[in-house]
């Protein structure tokens, strides 16, 4: 009998127990799908903006932007606690202007805003000269397009469109590249180079007549906006042929340029250049500082 009475008394707090838990999981609300939600502590209200701005570093909010995605919390407590987390050394936010937010950058961050593209070449010019008259006759009258009297040859390169035009009353020949959305490597310049050699060998133009009358290098960065900041370019003209600018080339690609107009500058001279500096290069790993080295700079 007594044996009997535990087992009852066991069954008993038994069900008491899974009744008490039938009514806890009645009370857990669900999503539309049934499913229990979570009624895991919210996180800290500072802890979630810097979560947001990390998730979408670099780009910068306002404060209001930034209030919107913390739901259950009201502008003003999310005014306040970013304010607070300015003042900490060790804050995750960063204050870029007034009103505006962005997260610390962080190494991995950094990794990010790189470039899009290596060192390019673009913004081509380059001219030549007929060596008689009826070199130039020939060529304007076998073009294929004529715009003005004037005889164009249409080619592409490496997917670069390339023009030739020729002039009824002057021996130059102007060559452009398009290469401003594309711009051309070492190598493919380099090239480029010796496919113009060898257009001009077929119309017997020489290499030396060739002269390089406009250029320019560019470094292309992804995730960077200048115009956040209020600038859309900035440009220095240092020379009277030469001259350097940032712009913001799309929407998240910012371009760091310098353009040159040479009085004097032969293709084969710099083609060769060109190809001097891709020898040196090619083959060789990076730079490694001697162990006797003992410089006061490292750069890793």
């Amino acid at each position: 009998m007594f044996l009997r009475l535990r087992i009852d008394n066991i069954d008993t707090k038994y069900d008491s127990k899974l009744n008490g838990v039938g009514s806890i999981a009645e009370n857990v609300p669900r999503d539309r799908n049934n499913v229990p939600v979570s009624r895991a502590p919210r996180k800290d209200l500072r802890e979630r903006i810097e979560a947001f701005l990390e998730a979408n570093a670099p780009s910068e909010f306002q404060l209001v932007i930034i209030a919107q995605h913390m739901k259950g919390f009201s502008y003003e407590a999310v005014n306040k606690c970013v304010q607070r987390s300015l003042i900490d050394a060790k804050s995750k936010i960063v204050k870029v202007r007034e009103g505006w937010y962005r997260a610390a950058r962080t190494p991995e961050m950094m990794s990010k805003v790189a470039t899009a593209k290596r060192l390019g070449i673009h913004g081509i010019a380059i001219s030549g000269k007929c060596p008689d008259d009826p070199t130039r006759s020939r060529l304007l009258r076998d073009s294929n397009i004529k715009i003005n009297h004037n005889g164009q040859y249409s080619y592409e390169f490496s997917g670069h469109p390339v023009t030739i035009t020729l002039y009824p009353h002057s021996p130059t020949i102007l060559v452009q590249l398009e290469a401003t959305n594309n711009p051309l490597s070492f190598e493919e310049f380099s090239g480029f180079c010796f496919w113009l050699f060898g257009w001009g060998a077929r119309e017997k133009i020489l290499d030396h007549t060739w002269q390089i009358k406009q250029w320019g290098w560019n470094l292309d960065f992804i995730n960077l906006d200048m115009t956040k900041s209020g600038f859309k370019r900035i440009t220095l003209k240092a020379f009277r042929n030469d001259w350097f600018q940032i712009y913001q080339k799309q929407k998240d690609v910012l371009r760091v340029e310098a353009h040159m107009n040479p009085q004097d500058l032969a293709l084969v001279d710099l083609q060769r250049l060109v190809d001097t500096m891709l020898s040196a290069t090619n083959g060789n790993g990076a730079y490694h500082a001697p162990a006797e080295d003992r410089g006061d700079f490292a750069y890793r």
